[in-house]
């Protein structure tokens, strides 16, 4: 597997992405200093501060300006020089003394976007400098961060007595790396696991995180856990867990019953250790849909939050809704549905994607899931016939029992469809 690669992500990309911004960043300094010298601070006030923000500074003099063009101008990285100028001519003015109703004015977040700033540049002594002031200021996350710099510079020492006093997710994660490969420290598999099964539990639907756990899984030779891992990788965005996944030793092997529980609240274990099944709809189903499933970026699936809301004001449930033209997901305790008004122009939109993305955020590795799969080509041949119906079945998954409920009005086209938790389980 290849995956060590993506493992490395945290000091490859960045080194990568460093190289690529200095040099795209310098290009337009050599374009944009020749036009410094003769735009007022007034006018590039104008040019890089949103209109709606064009009166803030009145009355708090051009330290205010300098310190909102630089942190517009480092949210674009259209020009990483003009905005350090500005920002360290802010901060070198006392800026979170004049904007103290202004988070991002404040020392422990401004010396960060100036260490990030560096970074950009490749300068890395002071990308530390900064940093250090950041977390001087009182943001000890940024000990992760500060470990990647040190582990940039080659410097393994700084960067694991860095990280090894940071309990945050990136810092298992860089500890992880150094476990795993033996990097200042002693190669130890299970201590790395241990590492990244940490970082994963604050983040599990995090590719790096996923990567990270596929690649302690393949070493334990846990074929199901290694694929429920590359699959989560893959489908948040990791090509080389993608690549992996083609690995014939995953033959035969469904991570099917691993989603399953995941999406009742369980981790590895049993869900018969859960008094009363549920869904998680307010975490995972919402998460997959968001980072695994929702890529289509011309018709993305969007967040109906006045509907949560008026769901949790009214039953005080948590219940999470997208919609996408006519059709929409519901993600409940007890049931997710997909519902959709049928016409012919997304009928067959409905029938080949849409209605199968249900199970898929349900089940995500539909190998395991044949059961489904006939339960939904069943439907999918009476919603061809075009004849309205209610349609039920009860069926049981990995000794976990379900409850499939369909209607369909052909009159008014409209779609019903839902998988539910029996109310006694």
């Amino acid at each position: 597997m290849t995956i060590l690669k993506t493992v490395k992500i945290l000091t490859i990309i960045p080194c990568l992405f460093i190289l690529i911004s200095y040099f795209n960043s310098s290009i337009a300094d050599d374009k944009n200093n020749q036009s410094i010298k003769v735009v007022s601070l007034d006018q590039e006030f104008i040019q890089y501060v949103p209109e709606t923000k064009f009166t803030i500074c009145d009355g708090l003099g051009d330290a205010c300006k300098k310190f909102y063009i630089g942190f517009y101008l480092s949210k674009t990285e259209s020009n990483t020089s003009l905005a350090l100028k500005y920002l360290l001519a802010a901060y070198e003015s006392g800026i979170e003394n004049i904007l103290i109703d202004e988070p991002e004015a404040r020392d422990i977040y401004l010396t960060m976007t100036i260490g990030s700033l560096y970074r950009l540049k490749n300068d890395l002594d002071n990308a530390i400098k900064y940093t250090l002031r950041s977390i001087k200021a009182g943001n000890e996350i940024n000990r992760c961060y500060l470990g990647m710099l040190y582990d940039d510079q080659g410097q393994y020492k700084q960067a694991y007595e860095t990280v090894i006093k940071g309990h945050y997710p990136d810092c298992y994660t860089l500890l992880g790396i150094y476990a795993f490969n033996g990097i200042y420290i002693n190669e130890d598999k299970e201590l790395a696991g241990k590492y990244w099964k940490k970082a994963y539990g604050d983040d599990r639907y995090g590719s790096i995180e996923n990567a990270n756990m596929a690649l302690y899984y393949e070493q334990t030779i846990d074929n199901k856990k290694y694929k429920f891992h590359l699959l989560k990788a893959a489908k948040t965005g990791d090509s080389n867990a993608l690549e992996a996944l083609t690995n014939s030793r995953l033959n035969g092997v469904a991570a099917t019953k691993l989603f399953i529980e995941e999406s009742m609240g369980s981790q590895y274990w049993a869900v018969s250790t859960i008094k009363q099944r549920v869904f998680t709809s307010g975490y995972d189903f919402y998460y997959r849909l968001k980072y695994m499933f929702n890529h289509e970026k011309n018709r993305p699936w969007i967040r109906d939050y006045d509907y949560n809301e008026k769901i949790w004001e009214e039953k005080n449930q948590d219940v999470e809704k997208f919609v996408r033209g006519k059709s929409a997901f519901i993600f409940e305790d007890k049931k997710i549905v997909f519902e959709s008004t049928l016409t012919q122009k997304n009928r067959g939109t409905v029938f080949a994607k849409e209605l199968q993305l249900l199970y898929e955020i349900w089940l995500v590795d539909l190998s395991g899931g044949k059961d489904v799969i006939k339960l939904h080509h069943e439907l999918v041949g009476r919603l061809v016939v075009n004849n309205s119906f209610k349609y039920h079945r009860n069926f049981i998954l990995y000794e976990y029992g379900f409850v499939w409920y369909a209607t369909y009005n052909n009159i008014t086209n409209k779609l019903y469809v839902e998988i539910r938790i029996p109310d006694k389980s």
